[in-house]
This record gives structure tokens, sequence and C-alpha cells, in this order.
């Protein structure tokens, strides 16, 4: 590839990246609670995809591939903040499941709303065809990079 094209494309990508992560911030800080840390917000979203299933500390390690303590203090903090409880597993006392709280489960609705007026601010003006065309490249540049799902 040509110098200029690699050039380009890097800083495309960049500032591309910046500008969705602006605008998500910036209304991330909207929400009640404010904006939650990389981590927290990880976190806080599995538990919401995951709200059916027992999801325990353990299961957060292993897939974040995070230290138990990284993992603790990212709970705490939810639980404090009053997204999160625990639920003591009746058939083994020393397991904890996750579970949302009533403000948790409206804190994920609002993400859910933002999530979805950002998708549409950011798909103005595209068609179907950009849009399956973009998703393509991006998937095969992740493909390139060796990276499935980020």
């Amino acid at each position: 590839m040509a110098e200029k094209t690699t050039q380009t494309l890097r800083e495309e990508s960049l500032l591309t990246s910046r500008a969705i992560s602006n605008h998500m911030v910036n209304e991330f800080a909207s929400l009640e609670g404010g904006i939650l840390s990389p981590l927290e917000g990880r976190v806080f979203g599995f538990i919401c995809r995951n709200q059916d299933k027992n999801v325990t500390s353990t299961d957060l390690m292993a897939h974040f591939d995070s230290p138990k303590s990284t993992i603790s203090e990212t709970l705490s903090s939810l639980e404090e903040r009053g997204y999160i409880l625990f639920e003591v597993n009746p058939e083994d006392r020393r397991q904890k499941y996750l579970r949302l709280t009533e403000k948790g489960l409206a804190r994920f609705e609002g993400v859910l709303v933002l999530f979805s007026q950002a998708e549409e601010k950011m798909t103005e003006g595209l068609s179907e065809e950009d849009i399956t065309t973009y998703l393509r490249v991006c998937e095969q540049i992740r493909h390139n990079l060796g990276t499935k799902n980020g």
C-alpha cells in the first residue's frame, strides 16, 4: 500500500474513533450517575446483556482476562453507585450472583437509547450499501489484525 494511503487510513481511523468516543462520552455524561470508567462500562454491559444468566465475578475474570482484585474493585464501584447487587447462590453460599438493581436497569435502558441515537446520527446520509461496505471493511481490518471482536 502506498505510504500516503497508509497515512490517510491511519489518520482517518484515529479521527473517526476519537469522534465516536468523544460523542459517546458527552452523551454518557448526560445520564444520571455520570460516566463509568471503561472497565466499569464493559463489566456493567456484560452483566446487562447476561441478566438471564447467573453471572459471577469468576465469569467476569475469565471473560475480561482480569485479576480478581480488578474485578472486585469494579464491582464494588458499581454496587456503591447502586447499579448492581450480590445475590447469594442458595445451593452454594460461597458463590454470589450479580444482579441489576432497578437503578441499574434504568441506566441500562438509558444506555440503549443513547446507543440507538448515536447509531442514527453516525449513519445519517449513508446508504445501506455504504453501511454494509463499512461493516465488511471493519471486519476485514480486525481479521487482518488478528482480532475478532475488539
